[in-house]
């Protein structure tokens, strides 16, 4: 059945980049560090709406052991052709940690006011079902790249150093009635069993990720609804490994369906609870403005 092929690869995610750190491993890794995306509309200086999504990009030592699975993941939102939403979450889990079940996922909003129903109760959760028929077609979540032909060759299913793996979860479609406070509405995925991995290269400490998403309010304060936007969506998989030899471009570029302008920035990465994010420190030498190995590790990196 699912759960028992679920159970088979072990999870997995590490977004990989990054030249002159890797260049003595086999396999290249990196880990999501949070990254922001902020909506603007059209060409104006007038911000429009905002949307933060989280990936982390943190890099992990090769060699080390991974007692935890969660790598990161995104959080996005359709805007129906009924007024309606549909959320929708990819979760990124390392093969060599322990297993992740997968289930039903619980998305917290946290904001004043928060969204209200059709009939007009308080919306505080949004549950996330598992997308298993996208899981399955592909290759059971596995994102391990194929080398050349006598190549080095890692699998999920081996639960290889360097393998990683991709859950897709979607809510039932959803009406959110309000306008959204300045500072938005959060969406939080914090249900994921710990933890983060403790060999995160960048990072000082590690604990129960959380994945998030803010939607913002537009510059008329619109009643969203019916919903009036999609949130940003990041397409190409964030690369985990690489294969030695090959020529790389890391390409972490999101599109937007209505055609809006989109403005990237690093962020930081968040531990439990939602209602009180924890800001997890970075090591010395990394900052949320440096989480990458800049020239102060090896005069041949570019700093980030």
């Amino acid at each position: 059945n699912l759960q028992s092929q679920v159970s088979k690869f072990r999870e997995a995610l590490i977004s990989s980049h990054f030249q002159t750190f890797s260049r003595n491993l086999s396999f290249a890794k990196a880990t999501f560090a949070e990254f922001c995306v902020i909506k603007l509309k059209y060409w104006k200086t007038i911000i429009m709406k905002k949307l933060l999504f989280i990936l982390a990009f943190i890099f992990a030592a090769q060699g080390a052991v991974q007692a935890s699975h969660v790598l990161g993941g995104e959080i996005s939102w359709v805007c129906l052709g009924n007024g309606r939403y549909v959320f929708k979450a990819r979760v990124f889990r390392d093969c060599s940690g322990i297993n992740l079940p997968f289930r039903n996922e619980t998305l917290t909003i946290v904001g004043n006011p928060l969204p209200r129903s059709q009939s007009n109760a308080t919306i505080s959760s949004i549950t996330l079902k598992p997308d298993s028929n996208r899981w399955i077609n592909n290759r059971f979540g596995d994102t391990s790249p194929t080398c050349k032909p006598g190549g080095p060759t890692i699998t999920c299913g081996n639960g290889d150093d360097g393998a990683v793996q991709q859950f897709f979860y979607e809510s039932d479609p959803i009406i959110l009635r309000g306008t959204p406070p300045s500072s938005g509405w959060t969406f939080w995925l914090a249900s994921l069993l710990c933890c983060r991995p403790g060999d995160v290269a960048n990072l000082a400490s590690s604990g129960t990720m959380m994945l998030r998403a803010i939607m913002y309010p537009d510059k008329n304060n619109t009643n969203v609804d019916p919903c009036i936007d999609s949130s940003p969506e990041f397409l190409a998989l964030p690369v985990n490994s690489i294969c030695r030899g090959y020529e790389f471009t890391y390409n972490h570029t999101a599109i937007d369906v209505d055609l809006d302008s989109l403005v990237y920035r690093w962020d930081r990465t968040y531990n439990t609870p939602p209602a009180a994010p924890q800001p997890v420190p970075f090591r010395p030498g990394y900052s949320q403005n440096n989480p990458t190995p800049d020239k102060s590790f090896n005069p041949l990196n570019i700093p980030s």
